[in-house]
């Protein structure tokens, strides 16, 4: 019964608190907005002072990196739609007092209009405006901040989030947490011939698998792992993620991999397994059947990342840093040698 009365609760608060974490709080500019409440909140004498200098300070840096890749256009039509699907459910309780809080209010015919006047009147999706206010800053510049229409908005939402769904949801869960500890125990009493799949919950746990490739489509193969080769065959210049500082592709291209490479002189990088792995499982230990460490576990493959609802054995694999490249970095790249001082290092 209390279970079943704190999942009915859960049932009404979810919706909204998903709504609020994945969709109203993921529009871009009132995430920006709020990391600059420590500005607006700041006092006048504040300002040249130390804790001025350093709220300023983290703030520049954090702004030039937002804007960096920040695009308004998108960010309006985002906005939008997130504020149309959260009024879609008419229990959700926002609405009016939002309406309230903004002369015009939102309503289903005019969102895209209230969206459009919120950033034409906002100085905050201009980054040259805003990185002057913190290159230059003083008591107008906190003031034009506070009386910004998408800074007032972002602390509207943040504060009725945080004051309101969250608190609502994680005090649910916090009941949840004891009762379903009690029911899993009731359970394994009344019935022990049962077999209980371990859901990591105050638990080691632990997955066994094999090495092994897969084939996702017809005439597609992926070898079970991967050689130092494909780091250089990525890099390509102005391509950000394949990038290669120079000493790493120096030593890479000398192909000096010592102990640390495979039969055929190959290093190998990272392999595929079939262990059931999931969220929070990134840097695991992976052991082969002799409880040696061979690998951290830190990713899944493309077509395996539904497998927390459904497991294919076929398709579902864990992806692993090999320990080999894993030392190779450290002693050669790296220059610890001495940190392989300390390991039993077996060479196989």
């Amino acid at each position: 019964t209390d279970l079943k009365n704190e999942y009915q609760k859960l049932g009404n608060i979810q919706p909204e608190f998903d709504l609020f974490s994945e969709g109203l709080l993921t529009i871009e500019l009132l995430k920006q907005a709020n990391s600059l409440r420590s500005f607006a909140e700041l006092k006048a004498t504040d300002i040249g002072k130390e804790k001025g200098i350093e709220v300023v300070r983290k703030l520049k840096t954090s702004s030039l990196a937002f804007y960096k890749d920040y695009y308004p256009g998108i960010d309006r039509e985002v906005m939008s739609a997130m504020i149309t699907a959260y009024f879609k459910r008419p229990e959700n309780t926002i609405a009016p007092e939002f309406m309230q809080f903004y002369k015009n209010g939102f309503t289903k015919d005019n969102i895209s209009t209230t969206v459009n006047t919120l950033f034409d009147s906002s100085i905050l999706d201009d980054e040259t405006t805003v990185m002057e206010m913190l290159n230059n800053p003083d008591s107008m510049s906190i003031v034009n901040l506070q009386e910004d229409a998408i800074y007032q908005l972002a602390v509207f939402y943040y504060d009725y989030f945080r004051s309101t769904i969250q608190k609502e949801f994680t005090s649910v869960n916090n009941r949840l947490i004891p009762l379903n500890r009690l029911y899993m125990k009731a359970q394994r009493e009344v019935i022990p011939e049962r077999k209980y799949y371990p859901d990591a919950n105050s638990t080691l746990r632990v997955a066994f698998g094999k090495t092994e490739g897969y084939k996702p489509n017809d005439a597609v193969k992926y070898e079970w792992f991967t050689t130092a080769d494909g780091i250089l065959e990525k890099n390509r210049e102005g391509i950000a993620d394949y990038a290669i500082e120079p000493r790493l592709k120096e030593l890479l291209e000398k192909r000096d991999f010592g102990i640390y490479g495979d039969k055929n002189g190959e290093l190998r990088t990272c392999f595929a397994a079939s262990n059931h792995t999931t969220g929070g499982n990134s840097g695991s230990p992976v052991f082969n059947a002799k409880g040696e460490l061979i690998g951290i576990n830190f990713d899944r493959n493309w077509e395996g990342t539904m497998s927390d609802v459904y497991y294919d054995i076929n398709q579902v694999r864990n992806i692993v840093l090999d320990m080999h490249y894993c030392l190779w970095i450290i002693d050669k790249y790296a220059g610890a040698g001495h940190l392989l001082k300390e390991m039993k290092i077996i060479d196989n």
